[in-house]
């Protein structure tokens, strides 16, 4: 939870296919983040995981119910 919370230079994240989940609040503040990849192998994204800022991409879109669509 909260991984990236703050970072306000962040403008884009690729995970490695490996990562099964992505925490709550794992952007919240990332007032720069544009862009998320998402490989497969993740099964959960948290609550306000994008905190209403990134876009996600990735395989299974209901994944993403917290995020906005690419």
């Amino acid at each position: 939870d909260d991984a990236f919370t703050y970072c306000t230079g962040l403008k884009e994240v690729t995970f490695e296919y490996g990562v099964t989940e992505v925490g709550r609040r794992a952007f919240t503040e990332c007032t720069s983040l544009l862009y998320v990849e998402l490989p497969d192998s993740v099964t959960s994204v948290g609550a306000d995981a994008s905190g209403s800022r990134g876009r996600y991409y990735g395989p299974n879109p209901s994944l993403y119910s917290c995020c906005k669509k690419v």
